[in-house]
């Protein structure tokens, strides 16, 4: 080797070590990039009535902009697998923004999100998909353990009034027993009104009900209904929607949208008359001694008319002609 080649060799072998540290930094810098990367799993209905999900990258470092996305995409619902379906109704919409709130003495967050009234327009058996897909897709993401839902800014309430607080994987169920239909025929006697507005009439009828849930909720699917005898008016607006239905200690505990509240039936009937053909229709089944009305899912303290609702009611017989 001669010495006129040396400075050649020495530049070729910064040349080499240049190039080795180059794609070093680049192998670090592309393995701390894959870091940032989050596989979120987004959870649906399936066909079977049960729930599951699919995967979808995610490559957002802010932690509430990656909920935001997550949130997005799961309400969007536009699943790959034909046999799964999105749980977000149509009509549903959130008040914005979404937050994510750090937990206190922890270092995991909440997610809370906010939505429009519209949510109470669901079935509840549909309500139950949707809460479980969303509260399984938001803490799946490995710093949200929780999940705490709104409606018009007050805090989600269970069928009895009482406040759901912060939701996830423990009391969420993801694999709900959903009972095969079935359907026997019940004779109920229902109690609507006269022309005058001021007396209930019973009006008995058969009709088919599903043994499985709450007699209560057929009574009061036929009241909104309205009387099918001639001379019998409504007592309940037909566009009164029912939320749920509960027992407890011999209270019915029976869950009506604001309509109940804001819409008055096709005919005259009075305050008192609306309530107690509710109540008195409830009373004919037997375990029901009182009735407790429930207002998108809260006791309410205003009023019907003359009528405190906030009160459980018992039989009325002094109504009848």
């Amino acid at each position: 080797m001669t010495k006129k080649s040396v400075p050649y060799i020495t530049v070729i072998g910064i040349i080499l070590i240049g190039i080795l540290v180059f794609v070093f930094v680049f192998f670090l810098d592309t393995k701390a990039h894959d870091n940032t990367r989050v596989t979120a799993r987004i959870y649906y209905r399936t066909d079977l009535d049960t729930i599951d999900y699919e995967e979808y990258p995610v490559q957002i470092q802010e932690k509430e902009k990656m909920a935001s996305y997550v949130f997005d995409k799961f309400a969007a619902g536009r699943p790959q697998n034909p046999n799964l379906h999105k749980t977000t109704p149509d009509d549903l919409s959130i008040i914005e923004p979404l937050i994510i709130r750090l937990a206190p003495e922890r270092s995991d967050y909440i997610f809370v999100v906010d939505f429009t009234k519209d949510y109470y327009n669901m079935q509840p058996i549909d309500e139950m998909f949707f809460r479980a897909a969303l509260i399984w897709t938001m803490t799946d993401l490995d710093f949200i353990n929780n999940v705490e839902i709104r409606v018009d800014g007050e805090e989600l309430r269970n069928s009895l009034g009482v406040v759901m607080g912060s939701l996830n994987r423990i009391n969420i169920d993801i694999h709900p027993i959903i009972s095969p239909i079935k359907t026997v025929s019940r004779t109920v006697k229902l109690y609507f009104t006269d022309e005058t507005g001021a007396k209930l009439l019973p009006e008995e009828r058969t009709i088919d009900v599903n043994p499985d849930l709450p007699i209560g909720q057929f009574i009061m699917e036929q009241l909104i209904l309205g009387p099918r005898q001639e001379g019998h008016f409504p007592t309940v607006s037909a566009d009164v929607k029912i939320r749920d239905m509960q027992y407890q200690d011999g209270i019915c505990f029976v869950n009506l949208s604001s309509d109940f509240l804001s819409k008055s039936p096709a005919s005259s009937a009075a305050d008192e008359v609306t309530v107690y053909s509710v109540v008195n229709s409830l009373t004919e089944v037997t375990q029901v001694r009182k009735v407790q009305f429930l207002i998108e899912s809260a006791i309410v303290t205003q009023l019907k008319g003359n009528m405190d609702l906030s009160r459980q009611f018992e039989r009325n017989e002094g109504l009848n002609p």
